[in-house]
């Protein structure tokens, strides 16, 4: 990144190179334009008794001549050189004029010339040389007008340091902002590749924590689906076989991309051994609690459900999680969070265990805040759609439910910026079933 930022004013400085280089194109351009217009000019005063079409004449022939012969030089310097010969053109036509008594009328339209050429100079980005035109224009004309008419062409004269101070704004480089406005785009998309791949390996740590996608536990059939966060990452899902029954458990680490992803699969180990001992799903919690302040110190909190199935009993805690939805008999009934504390968030807790009837059929949905991020902004909203969502496709298998929530909560078009995980668990006979 710091090789890029440093190779900026560098290419800019080459990209103003390049647009002197085919400033000369339009320089020649503007050559055939003026020689073409003075051809006009001489044929329209054809029938003029003064020697101004003559002068009209040479004007356009030189500068015919000129873009004939030097329209595809690529010589250094040449262009510079080339201004002066245009300069130089339209000063012989004012001498011309001045010296037939033509400088007020006819020669007005000569000095209109000199504008176009300014603009071509300020086009070369050189500020000296415009600074030299511009000073030479004012003093030969005013020269020029005291001589021949006795009068100092002052209003002539503000028009052309008018135009030079335009020709100034156009000439200096912006350089400084040009290169800050890059290097700011080149920081943007380094940031967003970084987060990019960030996203990508969250979503490695992920996959290799997580059960498959479809899983059988003794008397269960578990399902979910997950999407990786943008911007923050935590989810963590596991289904265990436990000596005392089938543990589901589902969290959510407040916590940031891929760190919060490590962090999970750092806790990983420990959620695992406290889920084979034989302990209440409480006593789980409460341990899991005094892991996590003591690993973080208070920096570090991860609401969670903790869901066992003891035959035809769930037994479950919910940690400041959202509610889970049970659905009995194509009924939804709300499962309340019977604990406001998340784990972590204080050392002296003591976590609520409750159960209910779970009978054959019955299925227990979770899902973290993220699963409803397309159509409600905050808690209370995001539940209510979940359940809304719930009532709606409970006729459904269990697949289909999973899916069409988390794909209702996540329209196509809505970039996720938090984890989005949705998980549903069937009470079934056994494995096969």
């Amino acid at each position: 990144m710091q090789k890029i930022l440093a190779q900026i004013p560098h290419r800019i400085d080459a990209a103003f190179a390049l647009s002197v280089t085919s400033a000369d194109k339009f320089a020649n351009l503007l050559r055939w334009i003026l020689g073409a217009i003075f051809a006009v000019a001489f044929l329209w005063s054809w029938n003029d008794s003064g020697a101004i079409k003559m002068i009209y004449l040479g004007m356009a022939l030189v500068w015919i001549f000129v873009a004939l012969a030097f329209g595809k030089t690529n010589q250094s310097g040449s262009g510079n050189l080339l201004l002066y010969f245009d300069l130089a053109i339209i000063s012989l036509g004012l001498l011309g004029c001045a010296w037939q008594g033509l400088l007020i009328n006819k020669g007005a339209i000569i000095f209109l010339c000199y504008f176009p050429v300014l603009a071509m100079v300020a086009r070369r980005m050189d500020i000296l040389l415009l600074a030299k035109v511009v000073i030479f224009i004012i003093v030969f004309y005013a020269i020029l007008s005291v001589v021949a008419i006795g009068s100092f062409p002052l209003l002539r004269g503000l028009l052309i340091a008018a135009m030079g101070f335009s020709a100034f704004a156009v000439t200096r480089k912006p350089k400084k902002e040009l290169v800050n406005a890059a290097s700011e785009a080149a920081r943007e998309a380094y940031e967003l590749g970084a987060k990019e791949k960030a996203t990508e390996l969250t979503a490695q740590v992920h996959e290799h924590l997580m059960p498959p996608v479809q899983y059988h536990l003794p008397g269960l059939y578990v399902t979910y689906k997950h999407a990786v966060g943008s911007e923050t990452s935590g989810d963590y899902y596991q289904a265990f076989e436990t000596p005392r029954g089938p543990l589901v458990m589902l969290a959510d680490l407040m916590g940031q991309g891929l760190a919060a992803a490590m962090i999970v699969a750092q806790l990983q180990h420990k959620i695992a051994g406290l889920a084979e001992q034989q302990k209440s799903l409480s006593e789980i919690a409460t341990e899991l609690n005094a892991h996590i302040r003591e690993k973080f110190q208070g920096t570090q909190k991860m609401t969670c459900v903790l869901a066992r199935w003891e035959g035809a009993k769930l037994h479950y805690v919910n940690a400041a999680h959202l509610p889970t939805l049970h659905v009995s008999k194509r009924e939804v009934f709300t499962v309340p969070v019977n604990n406001a504390a998340a784990l972590g968030a204080d050392e002296n807790i003591m976590f609520t265990e409750n159960e209910l009837d779970f009978q054959k059929g019955d299925m227990l949905l979770l899902y973290t805040d993220g699963a409803y991020a397309g159509l409600a902004s905050d808690r209370e909203n995001g539940a209510r759609e979940i359940e809304r969502m719930t009532n709606e496709f409970n006729s459904g298998e269990v697949n289909t439910l999973c899916h069409r929530i988390f794909d209702c909560g996540q329209p196509e078009y809505f970039r996720v910026l938090d984890d989005s995980t949705v998980v549903v668990v069937r009470r079934q006979e056994d494995v096969g079933e």
